[in-house]
């Protein structure tokens, strides 16, 4: 079917945060080049792939702007953050609903609704998932941070509502180093309470999977092992590369068959098409979710070529190709 791809039009959602700000810059012809936040950044990767591409970019600045477009063959949403994107979100919805014969990947509506907190109630008991309680509150002062750890004792993390990569995060084990959360800022803003579990492995490393969720299949994006328990790229040990080359190596006949129900238990639960889980994996292939969300860099690639990355981004990127082929023809 990939010869018919550039004869569907794919109308994909983009939008620009509650504050009406994005990052702008000229590209080498003087046209402007957008760099948004909070979004599943996959159109280009469509249009590299031999999709038409409709885009569409909603913002909080002239909310009631009308807009003039052909009837897609499928949407994509791709703004994915229900916290700094709630408006663009809303308006994603309206826009949908003018197009009520079209599938949706990652309905406006669903995404909208799966705050922090909402995505650990509904995967709290949910068979081979151990989901860490997160409660959202509004943050005032540093009274109110004393309050609610003297009433959550610890360990917790306190991160501000919207913010990723580990930005005004903090990890508190006890009330006695409250003066951990100075660095926060306590103007009102919406901060998640989330309890910690320690998932460090046996040699006292921690290791953090990122797995993809298209239409219910798991696939492998990475597996970063680290010295901290907040892991990112950054802080990947050069000398665990060969475990993580052979972790995605055998991933698809070793450990998916362990984890690939419940995946699928997390893709019903959340009602997403297409998304990232964080997690640790324990020794009973239990997931330890960090977060899940369609709000993460899983098709970039900035590694110098070759990298072990290629082929599980181009393996991840086929398998979308796929699912929105399957959409159009059903």
């Amino acid at each position: 079917m990939t010869g018919n791809r550039a004869l569907s039009q794919l109308l994909t959602l983009r939008g620009i945060n509650n504050s009406g700000t994005a990052q702008v810059a000229l590209r080498a012809d003087g046209t402007p080049q957008f760099f948004l936040s909070g979004g599943t950044n996959l159109s280009d990767f469509l249009q590299r792939s031999g999709w038409g591409i409709q885009p569409v970019l909603l913002s909080p600045v002239g909310e009631s702007a009308r807009y003039s477009v052909a009837p897609p063959s499928l949407i994509i949403n791709e703004i994915s953050d229900p916290d700094s994107h709630s408006r663009a979100l809303l308006q994603a919805e309206t826009f949908r609903s003018h197009f009520p014969g079209v599938y949706c990947l990652n309905e406006p509506a669903t995404v909208r609704a799966l705050t922090r907190s909402e995505v650990s109630r509904r995967l709290h008991g949910l068979e081979g998932v151990i989901m860490p309680k997160t409660r959202h509150f509004t943050i005032n002062s540093r009274n109110d941070v004393l309050d609610l750890l003297e009433r959550n004792p610890g360990p917790v993390l306190l991160r501000k509502a919207g913010e990723h990569n580990g930005r005004n995060t903090v990890l508190v084990n006890a009330i006695d180093e409250i003066d951990r959360t100075d660095c926060l800022p306590l103007d009102g803003s919406t901060y998640y309470l989330t309890d910690f579990v320690d998932f460090r492995s046996d040699d006292g490393l921690y290791r953090k999977w990122r797995l993809v969720v298209i239409g219910g299949e798991a696939y492998l994006r990475h597996m970063i092992t680290g010295e901290h328990w907040m892991v990112h790229s950054e802080s990947r040990l050069a000398a665990y590369a060969h475990e993580e080359t052979l972790a995605l190596a055998t991933f698809e006949s070793e450990l998916k068959p362990c984890i690939a129900g419940t995946c699928r238990r997390i893709a019903e639960a959340l009602e997403l098409d297409y998304f990232g889980i964080d997690c640790s994996i324990r020794a009973d292939n239990a997931l330890l979710i960090f977060e899940a969300n369609p709000n993460m860099n899983i098709l970039v690639n900035t590694d110098p070529t070759p990298n072990m990355f290629e082929q599980p981004i181009a393996t991840i990127l086929e398998a979308l190709n796929t699912y929105l082929e399957a959409r159009i023809a059903a």
